[in-house]
C-alpha cells in the first residue's frame, strides 16, 4: 500500500511533468502584452535574473528592441529598459 508521502510525491511529479513555459516564452508574452520590460520587472514577475541574456537571444531570433537607460530615483542607480519595436517576420 502507498503511504501518504509517496502519494504526495506522485501527485507533484505529475504536475512537474506537465509542459512548463520557459523563461524566454514568459518574457516574450510579457513583451507582447506590455511592450517593455526592465530587469526588476523580470525578476518580480518570472524570477528571470539574466534578462539581458533573454533579450540577446530574442534579438538573435529577429526581435527588435530599443534599449533605454533609466535611473532609479531613490538610489541614483541606472538600469536598462527594453522596449519592443518589432516582432520577427516569422513570429
Amino acid at each position: 500500500m502507498e503511504s501518504p508521502k509517496q502519494n504526495i510525491f506522485a501527485q507533484s511529479a505529475g504536475v512537474n511533468s506537465m509542459a512548463k513555459k520557459t523563461k524566454r516564452k514568459m518574457v516574450e508574452e510579457y513583451l507582447i502584452q506590455n511592450r517593455s520590460i526592465s530587469p526588476l520587472e523580470a525578476i518580480n514577475e518570472f524570477w528571470v535574473t539574466r534578462l539581458s541574456a533573454v533579450i540577446y537571444d530574442l534579438k538573435a531570433a529577429g526581435w527588435l528592441f530599443k534599449t533605454t537607460r533609466e535611473m532609479h530615483t531613490p538610489t541614483g542607480s541606472y538600469f536598462a529598459r527594453y522596449t519592443l519595436v518589432a516582432l520577427p517576420a516569422n513570429y
